[in-house]
């Protein structure tokens, strides 16, 4: 059954022959815990089926040695539910895409055992960057309301150093969920948290 967990490898895909060629197809369980992997030369696919020819099939077995059992194989089905132009993917940057059609890439990468770290981000920011300018003016308040008519300049130039820090951590985050080492909601929303509350603490000060 390769309808859970799964990741494919493939070096070349022909969508016009309906062929992969060193192709490679790991399944694991839900733990991420590895069950089997089939490899092989090249991949056709027919009759709404993939065909598999000379390849190895590997699997968990305790009773082998190393724990694994080797199948070689000159030909072989294998019930992959995806079609060749399953795994093309459309060449078009997530800003140019609307939420739905991010939603829809994610879907499909996941499908496929792919990354979605940068498309995640991407339909974070989509919610997260509307309230930017409310978080930007949120805070040039507190220094409006400190100078009064007095320091106009000095209140503009406070009010961008900050605009500016608020798009650099923005920035910075977003970069960090892209690669994976932070949440894409925390990548999206670290900004808007932190600058709101730097906010409500000047204008309190104010106050």
């Amino acid at each position: 059954n390769f309808t859970e967990q799964q990741i494919y490898s493939r070096c070349w895909l022909d969508v016009e022959k309906n062929e992969m060629r060193d192709i490679i197809v790991d399944r694991f369980d839900d733990q991420m815990v590895w069950l089997e992997t089939i490899s092989a030369k090249q991949a056709t696919h027919r009759n709404c089926q993939w065909i598999f020819m000379e390849g190895v099939w590997r699997r968990r077995d305790a009773s082998q040695p190393y724990g694994v059992r080797e199948q070689p194989f000159r030909e072989q089905a294998v019930p992959i539910p995806e079609a060749p132009k399953d795994f093309l993917l459309e060449d078009k940057m997530t800003d140019d895409m609307t939420g739905s059609e991010i939603v829809r890439r994610i879907k499909r990468l996941r499908s496929l055992g792919a990354k979605t770290s940068r498309e995640r981000v991407a339909l974070h920011m989509r919610i997260a960057l509307p309230f930017a300018n409310l978080v930007v003016m949120a805070l040039g308040i507190p220094f409006a309301l400190r100078m009064g008519h007095k320091g106009r300049t000095q209140t503009f130039s406070y009010a961008l150093g900050l605009a500016f820090l608020y798009w650099g951590m923005t920035s910075i985050c977003q970069s960090f969920g892209e690669q994976g080492r932070m949440p894409a909601w925390i990548a999206a929303w670290a900004a808007n948290g932190t600058f709101s509350l730097v906010a409500l603490w000047t204008l309190r000060k104010v106050s």
